[in-house]
């Protein structure tokens, strides 16, 4: 191996070991997931969609506001606390404060959800 091959071959391999998700947002993270409906200068709006025992990394959202289109078991660990398990009902809306979490569907059903990502005005 030539040193030119070996240059690049260490190159390639420093960039992926580095390589982390920018932001760790959701989209990078796992976008068979999140399915980007709208993005603009004030909002991201995605529809979720977690199958029974599907699960998402950790990833980062800011502000945002989720609503249930079907309802099922989330399980949603949020980075230093510990995990927390809900029963998500149809119709339900909740506003989220900015956070890191990984979530996994618990349930039998499949768990629909749109997620409306709030971005900051300045």
């Amino acid at each position: 191996m030539n040193l030119k091959t070996l240059c690049i071959l260490a190159t390639a391999l420093a960039l992926t070991v580095t390589a982390s998700p920018p932001n760790q947002d959701p989209l990078y993270v796992d976008g068979s997931i999140y399915n980007l409906k709208l993005s603009n200068d004030r909002v991201r709006v995605f529809i979720v969609q977690f199958k029974p025992g599907q699960a998402i990394a950790v990833h980062k959202h800011p502000d945002h506001v989720v609503h249930a289109i079907t309802g099922g078991r989330l399980m949603i660990h949020e980075v230093g606390k510990d995990p927390m398990e809900m029963d998500v009902a149809a119709g339900t809306t909740l506003f989220l404060p900015a956070q890191s979490h990984s979530a996994k569907n618990t349930g039998k059903t499949t768990l629909r959800l749109l997620v409306v990502e709030l971005k900051d005005k300045s």
